[in-house]
C-alpha cells in the first residue's frame, strides 16, 4: 500500500470520527437497499444520496464527503454485515484500506 493510500485511510479515519452522521446514514440506506430485496448495491449512489440528504436537510453547509471514502464505507458497512460480503463491488486497494491504517478496530466502528 502506497503512502497515498494510506494519507487517504488517516484521512477517512478523522473524517469518519468527525462525521459518524455519515455512517449512519450509509448503514440505513444500505439496508433498505437489502430490505428491497436487491442483491447488489453502488456504494456510489449511496454516498451521493447521503450528499442530496445532507444538503437539502442541514441548516447551513452540507458535509463534503471524499469521492476517496466511498470504497471504505462500502468495506466497513460490509463488515459490520458480514452476511452481506459482497453486496458491494469494491476494488482491491480498498480491500485492506481500513485496517492498513494502526487503528484499534473500536475507534473505526460506530
Amino acid at each position: 500500500m502506497t503512502s497515498t493510500h494510506n494519507q487517504i485511510d488517516r484521512d477517512f479515519l478523522k473524517f469518519h470520527r468527525q462525521h459518524p452522521e455519515v455512517y449512519r446514514l450509509f448503514d440505513l440506506f444500505a439496508g433498505q437497499l437489502v430490505a428491497a430485496g436487491h442483491k447488489r448495491g453502488s456504494s456510489k449512489a449511496i454516498i451521493e444520496r447521503i450528499r442530496w440528504e445532507t444538503h437539502v436537510k442541514t441548516a447551513g453547509e452540507p458535509v463534503k464527503i471524499n469521492n476517496n471514502y466511498t470504497s471504505r464505507y462500502a468495506h466497513l458497512w460490509e463488515d459490520e454485515n458480514p452476511r452481506f460480503k459482497g453486496f458491494f463491488r469494491t476494488r482491491k486497494l480498498a480491500e485492506a484500506a481500513i485496517n492498513s491504517v494502526d487503528v484499534p478496530a473500536a475507534e473505526v466502528r460506530i
